[in-house]
């Protein structure tokens, strides 16, 4: 299961944080933002259940999560 995180971080941990401080406008408050959403993914990634591809999953997550800010 680490493994899995890391590998998602790896791979979209940069286009999300873009996302982020695309609405965000702090670098800070996007950080922040990504941080919450990894965590909320590590937390319930078994409710993932791939009706979606995972880089729509986590960047609507992400936005919501901008949203919740």
């Amino acid at each position: 299961m680490q493994k899995q995180i890391e590998e998602v971080l790896n791979l979209y941990g940069d286009y999300l944080l873009r996302i982020a401080y695309t609405y965000a406008k702090d670098k800070r408050i996007a950080e922040e933002i990504i941080q919450d959403v990894f965590l909320a993914y590590y937390r319930k990634h078994d409710q993932y259940r791939e009706e979606a591809v995972l880089k729509t999953y986590i960047t609507k997550m992400t936005i919501n999560r901008w949203y919740d800010y």
